[in-house]
Order: C-alpha cells, then structure tokens, then sequence
C-alpha cells in the first residue's frame, strides 16, 4: 500500500486457476488516496507482472449519544428503561447503525439485554439496580460504530433513592379469645423517616402455624 499503514489479511497469497484474494484495511483516520499494488513474481512459464488499483479513504463521520430515561431517581429492586438515541453530527448525516453494548460499571444491577441493535439509531434496554442498594449508578452505552461511523460512548447516572424506615405494629397486642370464635386485628404501618409520607402497599399475616384461619 505504499507503506502508508494500512494492514492485508495476508502480504502473499497463493494463485489458483490464475487468481488469489486478499483483503485490505486502510490505517485509522487516513483521508487520502492509497495505491494498492500486486506484484506478481512469474513462475518458469510466464514474466514478472505488476498492477495498481486506488482506495479512496474517507473519514468515519462523529456521531454524538442521548441517552434518557423513564425515570431518573427509582427506588431499590425497582425497573427502569433507558433509550440511548446516537446521531450523526457531521455536515453530511447518515443514520448511524450497529450496536450498542451497556455496563453498570459492575454495580452489580441487571439488564434486560447487555447489547441492543439500533433501529432508526434508536435502541433501549430496561434496568434493575441492585437491591438494598442506596446512591447514585452511572450507565454506559458504548457505541461500537459502523462502516460510516466512529464509536462512541455515553453515560448516565441514575440516582436510587434510600428506601424510607418502618414501623409496624398491631393491635390489640394481646387478647384471648374463646375456641372458634373470632377477634378483628389491625395492623399499622408508620414511615419513621426525617421525611415521613404515608406508606402503601399490602401486608401479609401469618399465626405460627397454629391452623386458624384469617379473613
């Protein structure tokens, strides 16, 4: 290739039936004309021959990436879908294609798939941190490319809020009740936070194993 950097599958190949095939990847962020030339060294029956052909290398266009999210402070356990958006920012666009690879930075959440593949340069995967955990995640979508694209990497922090502090009590605390009759329990459930909102949700109740039965 005129000694400008770029790399063959193989510097040789072999002839057969009068044709041999190599492929060729040009040097990263060369814009220019490269000649490729094959030099065919004879053999007892024919002459030495040679022959030229042109690249015309072209910049990878930038690309710049939006990443958004249904939500961006959720509690502990609980499920996010996050959108990462990659768009060509040079002054000739084309839509970006490929795929898009995420990490927590080994935070130790899930997502619904570590890779997606962009469709109109759009892909989404859905994300669970992990539990009882308190702080902020910071979400990495890397872009791998395409043929017309340079990669790229975007980041979004997520913040996962302390789940607040409760206590529940029931009452009445003690009462004895007659074989096969009946006796109403109430439970209560209070937020003890700095910040107290009144809590939701359903409570499960159990007698020991004893074999009542409740309502």
């Amino acid at each position: 290739d005129g000694s400008v950097g770029g790399a063959f599958s193989s510097t040789m190949c072999a002839l057969l039936s009068g044709s041999c095939i190599v492929s060729y990847t040009p040097p990263i962020n060369f814009v220019n004309d490269i000649t490729i030339t094959a030099n065919y060294g004879g053999d007892v029956t024919h002459s030495k021959s040679s022959s030229i052909s042109t690249i015309k290398a072209t910049t990878l266009h930038q690309v710049t990436e939006t990443i958004t999210s249904s939500s961006e402070t959720i509690n502990p356990g609980t499920q996010v879908q996050i959108t990462t958006t990659i768009v060509d920012s040079s002054s000739s666009p084309v839509t970006p294609s490929g795929v898009v690879s995420w990490n927590d930075n080994s935070m130790g959440g899930t997502f619904s798939q570590v890779s997606c593949v962009l469709s109109s340069a759009v892909c989404a995967v859905s994300y669970t941190p992990p539990a009882n955990y308190a702080g902020s995640i910071t979400i990495t979508a890397n872009y791998a490319g395409d043929s017309s694209h340079n990669a790229n990497k975007g980041q979004f922090t997520l913040a996962i809020s302390q789940l607040a502090s409760t206590t529940t009590t029931i009452a009445p605390n003690t009462v004895t009740i007659n074989q096969g009759t009946g006796t109403q329990f109430t439970a209560t459930v209070t937020d003890t936070s700095s910040l107290p909102t009144i809590p939701d949700g359903m409570v499960s109740c159990s007698d020991g194993g004893a074999g009542g039965t409740f309502s």
